[in-house]
């Protein structure tokens, strides 16, 4: 039985090395003209409202959102649209909520004028994305990192040279090239440094950080109390919307994932 175990353990770690890929889409590297969020920049920390304003009792998610809801929401159609609709959505701390092909999410612009997409997971977890200068962001707040969005890949956005620069793979920072060639496993906070640790990502866990991804209590995961925001929902309201597109999911060619820099 113990040789069983240790086979079917052993094949475990061969599938999740084997789930890793050699090869990602060719990486954007951001220039001196694209807007960066600031490092102090956190998700909004407020009562989280669905839509009519009901409360969800949710977690925000300290994984980085999935490809499919972001390859949804990073549809080139839907850049024109948002563009048309986000200057009637101008109240801050309100939730905006929409509908579109079965997807239901939120837009969301807190005090300081930045704007938020936010979203329920299948994991019943809430997903906050911060659109800034025509890109999609997501805050790592384990290691302190911010990561935009392009090709279907999450690129963390400081510590990039001339043919380096880093990609979140199944929670894990990855170097890569300019090519996109994966050359190695950075670990959770993306400096290398591994130690043993129980969770979804096991032994994963830097020791600066105390913890993986998976097992952080993270910030802003509130259910609502009636305090900040208010609950609107898109469907036959004056302020609808569609977060705008940034770029075709991994595999495709030039998108509209970088356009020319702007809010």
């Amino acid at each position: 039985m113990r040789k069983l175990w240790v086979l079917g353990f052993l094949l475990g770690q061969v599938a999740v090395a084997a789930a890793v890929p050699s090869k990602l889409h060719p990486p954007y590297f951001l220039r001196a003209k694209d807007k960066l969020p600031l490092n102090n920049l956190a998700c909004p920390d407020v009562d989280l409202q669905g839509p009519g304003g009901k409360p969800l009792d949710l977690e925000v998610n300290l994984q980085p959102p999935d490809s499919k809801t972001m390859g949804y929401l990073s549809d080139p159609a839907l850049f024109e649209e948002v563009q048309r609709q986000k200057p009637s959505e101008t109240a801050p701390q309100r939730f905006y909520w929409h509908m579109e092909d079965e997807v239901e999410y939120c837009h969301f612009k807190d005090m300081e004028g930045n704007h938020w997409y936010g979203w329920e997971d299948g994991d019943e977890k809430f997903n906050w994305v911060l659109w800034r200068g025509h890109r999609y962001w997501w805050h790592d707040s384990m290691a302190g990192h911010w990561l935009y969005y392009y090709q279907g890949v999450w690129w963390r956005a400081d510590g990039q040279a001339k043919d380096s620069i880093q990609a979140d793979i199944n929670g894990e920072y990855y170097a890569c090239d300019a090519r996109g060639n994966v050359l190695g496993d950075m670990g959770t906070d993306g400096n290398g440094e591994i130690v043993s640790a129980p969770g979804r990502y096991q032994g994963d866990s830097p020791s600066a950080n105390g913890g993986g991804h998976g097992g952080h209590g993270g910030h802003g995961g509130h259910g609502g109390h009636g305090g900040q925001g208010q609950g609107a929902h898109g469907n036959g309201q004056p302020s609808q919307g569609a977060p705008p597109g940034t770029g075709s999911p991994s595999g495709a060619g030039n998108s509209p994932s970088v356009p020319p820099s702007g809010n």
